[in-house]
């Protein structure tokens, strides 16, 4: 190998290890919007995950236990919606939600945003999705 090739494979190497550089791995979540029911016992997060290379950002919204915390690595478990190849601008205003009885969500999102998951139910609480 020629030696003027062995440090630029090696730089490469390192960040690619070390996580510096992220190129397919998802990148970090972001906390965008919190509600919780009237007894305050489940909370709906929308949240940003970040992309990489071959992904996309996407808004996600997970229903949980009241202050359960939100991991770097979480998934949405009820909502995954990305912009759809810049068709829909994904901002805070993209996915709204309003939590109608305890075990109601109620969940408006853009229609434009292109879906992934979309789960009726979890955990006992039931998910109404509105397109608009």
């Amino acid at each position: 190998m020629k030696t003027y090739l062995r440090p630029i494979i090696t730089i490469a190497g390192l960040l690619l290890s070390s996580g510096c550089f992220q190129m397919f791995d998802s990148g970090p979540v972001s906390e965008l919007k919190v509600s919780f029911n009237k007894e305050k016992t489940k909370e709906a997060i929308l949240f940003l995950k970040g992309g990489n290379a071959t992904e996309a950002d996407s808004y996600q919204v997970s229903v949980k236990k009241a202050g359960a915390k939100l991991e770097n690595d979480e998934v949405g478990n009820i909502f995954t919606a990305d912009g759809n190849h810049g068709k829909a601008i994904l901002n805070s205003n993209s996915i709204k939600f309003d939590w109608v009885k305890s075990d109601t969500l109620i969940l408006r999102y853009d229609k434009s945003l292109r879906t992934f998951t979309q789960l009726d139910q979890i955990d006992g609480v039931s998910i109404v999705y509105k397109p608009f």
